[in-house]
């Protein structure tokens, strides 16, 4: 057939469907500014091509004049065969597939599929007053005979066919004029409850219902639902102009519908458009964003049924003309204004700037104008970044996205979901986010009221979907509504972004002179309440970290200050007479102000002696491991510029290092007076681990850790009658707190040495003999000394005060130390080193609620602050992680000899200086600051965002387990999520994986359970007692120690050593050439080991505790123990 339209045609059909009474009325107008909207402009599109001319919307849109159109019309009206007409030719008893958008709500209704196990279903209540009940059922029995949509089952095969008769013809009616007012309302709550969330038997052929509920003479409720498989929103008009109609004409002639639904939807992929649409998304689906994460109070699979709750938001006529009217200037629809202020809202309220939005589209052939159908069809549409400025800027490149991907809409959205879910092996929503608009025409009219009466109740729901937001037309004006799955969102969440919607909204239409600047989507006054303590912040401590411990030496200079394991004690006087003593060495070497001092001692006195006196020059103490490699200690001193080291009997050799014996104090007297330092001045650099490779410097003045420090001390009532166990290594922050917390009150420590440092059985024998009351770790220390407890059967009664950080504290933990320690109370704090070792604290009260992952931070410490930023440097709303940002008294003076990093990482906003630590965390809408983990630990799985102590709290529920690590494990270009485990029993046989995975289902979705498991004797865990997990990692790669590849020990030494490694690692046996790291261990394991070996009597001479790194094997070991031995006879020989 001839494709062809004559202009006078072409003015006619836009002068109809504008709503125009003349045709000369828009031949020289620019159409968007005049109101034309994309919607309208797609029915163009549709009705050109119905009659053989394929013009794309976007080709309208760009060019929106009368004479362009014709133009565009002119090239495109070739006489070409118009396959598109469509066959009316009725098969009503033939089976026929279902379209994309119907198979993807026939699936959702499986309660297996997530988020699914319900209808995509729409609900309306009318008040109205007296029903004629025999007229309206049969006008509902004629509106279903004349829309065969109505009469049509679903099977099981997944297909849809169009039956003879209807479901059921009648109306249901429910009469309760016989109850009394409460029974009244609660059987009106029942029948909404129960039909507002209705699943029909749409296998049977029910897809939609009319009840009646009459309340009394004059008073009538007439309730409608419908699921969405047989009707789009157009539909739904014709059903409500068709049911009114036939109620009040009593007419039921030419009620035979001649429209072959299954004719249209056999054939629409034939189409040449359809093949060019499947191509580009092919070409492009592997680069579409994923859907916004918003925040989740539970996860997807926890919802077995999601029910939804609606807020509506009514836009009154006038104000809509005005947003109409500015969107026109702007050549941009009002579609598309309400569009982008819904993806900036997004944007915030889930700290991304790329996502998907799933829009349906309400393309329906022109020749179905008056049918009763799903005509849908989904658009995703790619929200991301640009550098686009400005609220107009922003809308217009929505719209261009929009009219790109809508140019490819013949290869519907759903098809592009079942790429990605293909491609990506994702378990996860690809599109839960709708935006839906039909604001062309009112979906009820005023006949319809007048017959029904006024619209009371509206609602939506639709499977695999969180939020759904849909745009109506109603007489008095635009209804904007949100149907969300409430459950699964924190408490307010939504309520919260709604309310913003809906202020921006107001901004727009009110400010149409402003739309080039941002949109204000979350007003600064909305953090107010969190920056409300910057004015009152504080000034500085005006005290040194000294300064405390020698007024005690007045004070109280005959109270014991220092106890060491070994029975040794100091007093205050005679530990400041020996601080004092080092000093005039140190005065002697050469040591001025400012200069930053090395320690490497062993644990003792000895540290605290060297710490003071460098303090008391007004120098920088910077401490240095003993375990640590000699290579990293020259990048130590290298960044430091660190010319003077404190040790004892070191015989270190680098450049240009004075090297001052501790011991050597004896032969001096002490420093003549006290240098008045300046707390302002640095006290300490610890150094932290670097992302490059090279180790980070942490500068820190007096005042910024005493001002955490006297926090602290006030918070938990420290005193000087407390005492306080030293489990922390002097270059672990923590050591900051437990020399000058406890000494600066008057208080004593109890100081481990070497031996004892990894000993829980120590550890709780010194606790019992000095009667410690105060505890501070990093948790899985406090686990090792519970767990030590436990088995001895004993109890903590001395302890007061328990302070843990440094790591995820599991929700478990305080219920074990309430057990064992009935008297303390626990105390969380977190932050950073750059933040003079804590910034917030929280008390945590028994019970602790299931639901908690771990235990929140809390609240900022006094003088300091936190900020949850987003990716572009802006506060994040309640709820939404984002990046943690200390900031206040706190806040470290950088990276000592990286001013790079420093600008990097430290920032100035509001006046006030801030770290920006690489945390993830969140507010509470308490205010409670939440720990989400660190970047290096919240990982990305399947598409899943993870956090593996989630994993872990999970695992460590499940009895005969003492704790667990998980982790990601890459292996040949794939990855697998492990976990490894600790028994309480070792020797228990080991609990079936199955077993693991089924318990683990109840708390975790099944894309969080682990898929293998290992055991071992203990966690692997670094030399600040913190979890290894770069170590677990590598016990699960296929490199791994195999039995195959077992090589048994040789000789003597290695059986002897092969023996240590089961004690330590707790495997049954290891090959002699299986690296010691690679079999699960650690800097910490390797410390006990060389003590065992010493201990052992394998060695004749000084074992260093770095010789694993240069011989992690057992052969490797033994040769090293071999050359030892052999020295130290030859040195007994030659004397």
């Amino acid at each position: 057939m001839k494709a062809e339209i004559t202009y006078a045609e072409m003015c006619q059909l836009v002068a109809e469907i504008g709503e125009y009474s003349h045709t000369e009325d828009i031949e020289n107008i620019n159409l968007i500014e005049a109101g034309f909207e994309s919607l309208k402009v797609m029915l163009i599109s549709s009705e050109l091509k119905r009659r053989g001319i394929d013009v794309r919307v976007s080709e309208l849109l760009k060019k929106p004049y009368l004479a362009d159109w014709w133009k565009i019309i002119k090239m495109q009206s070739a006489s070409v065969e118009n396959e598109k007409e469509i066959d009316r030719v009725r098969t009503e008893t033939i089976e026929f597939p279902l379209t994309d958008v119907q198979y993807a709500y026939w699936v959702g209704r499986n309660p297996d599929q997530l988020m699914g196990g319900i209808s995509c279903y729409l609900y309306f209540e009318f008040e109205c007053g007296e029903i004629d009940q025999k007229r309206l059922s049969m006008a509902w029995e004629g509106v279903q005979y004349l829309h065969p949509s109505l009469r049509t089952k679903f099977l099981e095969s997944g297909t849809q066919v169009i039956q003879d008769k209807p479901y059921n013809s009648n109306i249901t009616i429910y009469d309760l004029q016989q109850l009394d007012e409460a029974e009244k309302k609660k059987k009106l709550e029942l029948v909404r409850n129960e039909y507002s969330h209705k699943i029909l038997a749409v296998e049977r052929g029910e897809v939609a219902a009319l009840i009646l509920s009459v309340i009394d003479k004059n008073k009538t409720i007439l309730h409608f639902g419908v699921d969405l498989l047989v009707a789009d929103l157009k539909s739904i008009k014709i059903i409500f102009s068709d049911l009114e109609r036939l109620y009040n004409d009593c007419s039921f002639e030419k009620l035979q519908s001649s429209f072959a639904l299954e004719r249209y939807m056999n054939h629409k992929e034939n189409e040449d458009s359809y093949q060019k649409a499947a191509a580009y998304w092919k070409e492009h689906f592997a680069t579409l964003p994923e859907a916004p994460e918003l925040p989740l109070k539970r996860t997807y699979h926890s919802v077995k049924k999601p029910v939804f709750k609606r807020r509506n938001f009514m836009l009154e006529k006038a104000d809509w003309d005005r947003l109409a009217a500015s969107a026109a200037k702007n050549q941009i629809t009002p579609a598309m204004i309400l569009l982008t202020i819904y993806t900036q809202i997004l944007e915030r309220y889930s700290n991304q700037s790329d996502f998907l939005i799933n829009i349906p589209l309400f393309n329906r052939p022109s020749e179905a104008e008056n049918e009763v159908a799903d005509f849908t069809n989904i658009l995703l549409l790619p929200v991301k970044s640009t550098e686009v400025r400005g609220f107009i800027g922003k809308a217009k490149s929505i719209q261009e996205i929009f009219l790109e991907s809508l140019n490819h809409s013949a290869y519907s959205g759903v098809k592009v979901i079942r790429d990605i879910l293909r491609s990506r092996s994702t378990q996860k929503l690809v599109a839960p986010i709708i935006f839906s608009c039909d604001c062309m025409e009112p979906i009820i009219t005023d006949k319809f009221t007048g017959s029904f009466g006024k619209l009371k109740y509206l609602s939506s729901q639709t499977p695999q979907v969180l939020i759904d937001f849909q745009i109506m037309r109603f007489p008095e004006g635009i209804l904007l509504s949100w149907d969300t799955v409430e459950d699964i969102f924190p408490k307010g969440f939504i309520e919260e972004m709604f309310r913003a919607y809906i202020e921006c909204l107001r901004w727009t239409i009110s400010n149409p002179d402003k739309w080039g600047e941002e949109l204000p989507v979350i007003p600064e006054t909305k953090f107010a309440e969190r920056y409300s303590c910057i004015d009152t912040i504080g000034v500085k401590q005006n005290l040194c970290l000294h300064d405390l411990v020698f007024r005690n030496a007045i004070d109280r200079s005959s109270k014991t200050a220092v106890i060491e394991g070994t029975g040794r004690t100091l007093t205050y006087y005679e530990l400041c007479k020996e601080a004092k003593k080092l000093a005039r060495l140190l005065q002697l070497a050469g040591v001025e102000p400012g200069d930053k001092v090395a320690v490497r001692l062993p644990r003792g006195a000895e540290q605290i002696i060297s710490v003071l006196s460098i303090l008391l020059l007004g120098a920088c103490y910077v401490p240095i491991g003993m375990d640590q490699p000699d290579k990293r200690i020259e990048k130590i001193v290298k960044r430091a510029s660190i010319r003077y080291m404190v040790s004892q009997g070191c015989h270190l050799e680098i450049n240009r290092m004075n090297i001052i014996d501790v011991n050597d104090r004896v032969k001096q007297g002490e420093i003549s007076a006290n240098e008045l330092v300046n707390p302002s001045s640095s006290a300490y650099v610890i150094f932290t681990s670097g992302t490059t490779g090279e180790p980070k410097g942490v500068e820190i003045s007096h005042s910024s850790a005493m001002n955490t420090i006297c926090d602290v001390n006030k918070k938990c009532n420290i005193s000087e009658k407390d005492s306080l166990l030293a489990v922390s290594s002097l270059e672990f922050d923590l050591s900051v707190y437990d020399i000058f917390g406890i000494l600066g009150v008057g208080g004593t420590i109890v100081l481990l040495d070497e031996a004892s440092k990894t000993d829980a059985a120590q550890w709780l024998d010194l606790i019992t003999r000095y009667h410690i009351t105060c505890w501070n770790s990093v948790p899985f220390l406090l686990r090792m000394l519970l767990e030590q407890t436990q088995a001895e059967g004993r109890k903590l009664q001395s302890l007061k005060t328990v302070l843990l950080s440094g790591d995820w504290i599991g929700t478990d933990l305080p219920e074990k130390l309430a057990d064992v320690s009935p008297n303390s109370e626990l105390t969380a704090l977190g932050g950073a080193t750059e933040g003079s070792i804590w910034s917030n604290y929280y008390r945590v009260k028994l019970p602790v609620p299931k639901e908690w992952v771990s235990i929140p931070y809390g609240a900022p410490l006094d003088g300091q602050l936190y900020r949850v930023v987003d990716q572009k440097g802006r506060d994040c709303p309640d709820w939404v992680p984002g990046e943690l940002w200390i900031g206040g008294l706190g806040v470290a003076k950088g990276y000592v000899g990286d001013e790079t990093t420093t600008n990097n990482k430290f920032v100035s906003f509001k006046n006030i200086r801030w770290y920006k630590t690489g945390d993830m965390g969140r507010f509470w809408n308490d205010g409670t600051i939440e720990f989400l983990g660190r970047k290096d630990t919240q990982i990305k799985f399947r598409g899943y965002r993870i956090e593996l102590g989630e994993i872990e709290t999970a695992i460590n529920r499940i009895e005969g387990i003492k704790s667990s690590v998980a982790c990601i494990v890459s292996e040949g270009g794939s990855q697998k999520l492990c976990a490894f485990i600790v028994k309480n029993d070792p020797d228990s046989e080991l609990i079936e994986d199955s077993i693991i995975n089924q318990l683990l289902s109840s708390y975790l979705p099944i894309y969080m359970v682990p898929s293998e498991y290992q055991y071992g004797k203990s966690i692997p865990l670094n030399a600040n007692g913190k979890v290894d997990r770069k170590t677990v990692a590598e016990l699960f790669f296929k490199e791994r120690q195999d039995v195959t590849g077992y090589e048994k020990p040789q000789g003597a030494i290695e059986e002897e050593l092969e023996r240590l490694w089961i004690e330590v690692l707790g495997s049954t046996k290891y090959s002699r050439d299986i690296s010691f790291f690679k079999a699960g261990g650690d800097s910490l394991r390797a410390i006990i080991l060389i003590d065992k070996i010493k201990k052992s009597h394998l060695v004749n001479g000084d074992l260093g505790s770095a010789i694993l790194v240069n011989a992690p094997t057992i052969r490797e070991l033994a040769i090293q123990i071999q050359m030892i031995n052999q020295s130290a006879e030859l040195t007994v020989d030659t004397i």
